[in-house]
């Protein structure tokens, strides 16, 4: 995973922020397990930590009630 370094160093210290806080996509984690979550038969979800809200958004448009949550 060292790979991720210089990104994550770049993003600190250019943009003093966390690098997915300035990402408006989904996660990749989230898209990739999608299917087998299950988000279409979804009712509620939790998205604690939610940051800017982007998988919270994307869950949003399958018709989940998203509650979120982030200090």
């Amino acid at each position: 995973m060292s790979h991720w370094k210089p990104i994550w160093d770049r993003e600190y210290s250019e943009a003093c922020v966390i690098p997915s806080s300035s990402r408006e996509a989904p996660s990749h984690a989230l898209l990739l397990f999608s299917e087998l979550l299950g988000f279409r038969d979804m009712k509620r979800a939790l998205d604690a930590g939610c940051g800017n809200g982007r998988n919270s958004l994307y869950l949003a448009q399958f018709g989940v009630q998203v509650e979120a949550i982030d200090f």
